[in-house]
């Protein structure tokens, strides 16, 4: 699977972090590279410029990524957005302090140097 974070399709100018003006595009445009989804995101203060924080905008991303045949994405965007989204961020923030935390990281680069040294 292949894929790309939104914004990275489109022109950005020298921004780093970039909601393109178009974002429905980059799915065509995603589509005829090969990529099999557009990871969206959504900025923590609501963009008014951003569809994902509409019920339209999301019925028209997940129309688009249909037509486009990045069905992966369509179906990701329907699970995410018919969740409770709090308790999906708990579960997400409980597993990245379970599974990441700084000493558990420490360990594994530690074995990964003892293995190369």
């Amino acid at each position: 699977m292949l894929g790309i974070v939104q914004g990275r399709l489109s022109y950005s100018g020298r921004k780093l972090q970039f909601f393109p003006p178009d974002p429905f595009k980059e799915f065509k445009i995603a589509s005829q590279i090969g990529y099999d989804f557009i990871e969206l995101f959504g900025e923590r203060k609501i963009n008014k410029k951003n569809p994902i924080w509409s019920n339209s905008g999301i019925t028209k991303y997940i129309s688009v990524a249909k037509k486009n045949n990045v069905n992966d994405l369509s179906k990701g965007i329907n699970w995410v957005l018919t969740k409770n989204t709090k308790t999906l961020g708990l579960k997400a923030r409980n597993k990245v302090e379970r599974d990441f935390n700084s000493d558990l990281i420490a360990k594994k680069y530690l074995k990964t140097y003892s293995m190369i040294l």
